[in-house]
């Protein structure tokens, strides 16, 4: 397929690589693509798509149907930083797919093996999330800290935890990602 550009999320991101197959029996299209962005860019189909599973997909040379697509693995997006623009290595898998294997009660085959680990790494995540409360709280307690502070503490981490975030899926080059 001689595909140009996807919209993502009402993003336009031009193309380096793709290819689609359709899952039986769901008959949902499964896309794996490799798209450019310029860095200017980066952050405007993360704003679009916000905290949906589910967004709008338009692969403009193949048909304009709007297609209702999530990510593939995981949602992990594997990105790669260039001079002046990113590229990022996509799964992108329309919800007829969950919707099929949902219906039935089946397993949904998207989900890796990997899941046990995913969920204890979540566990420990939250029992950090946990610590660093109750240490606030004892800090705040003891007068150590205001709670003025830790306020402003939290927002500038709300503000910062992405650019750290994107260091667990950055890869040389995400065209080379498979």
């Amino acid at each position: 397929m001689n595909v140009k550009t996807i919209h993502i999320a009402g993003v336009q991101n031009d193309v380096i690589r793709y290819t689609e197959e359709m899952d039986n029996p769901s008959g949902a299209i499964i896309i794996n693509c490799v798209v450019k962005v310029p860095e200017l860019d980066r952050s405007k189909m993360s704003e679009a798509i916000g905290a949906n599973r589910f967004f709008e997909v338009v692969r403009p040379e193949i048909d304009t149907r709007r297609l209702s697509m999530r990510f593939g693995r995981e949602g992990r997006v594997m990105w790669s930083q260039h001079d002046g623009f990113i590229k990022r290595n996509l799964v992108l898998v329309e919800d007829k797919y969950d919707l099929e294997y949902m219906d039935k009660g089946d397993d949904l085959p998207h989900i890796s093996k990997n899941e046990l680990l995913i969920v204890n790494m979540e566990k420990e995540s939250a029992k950090q999330i946990t610590y660093i409360s109750t240490l606030e709280s004892m800090l705040i307690s003891k007068g150590i800290v205001t709670e003025e502070e830790v306020v402003s503490l939290k927002e500038t981490v709300e503000k910062e935890y992405v650019k750290e975030y994107r260091r667990f899926t950055i890869v040389d080059d995400a065209e080379n990602y498979k």
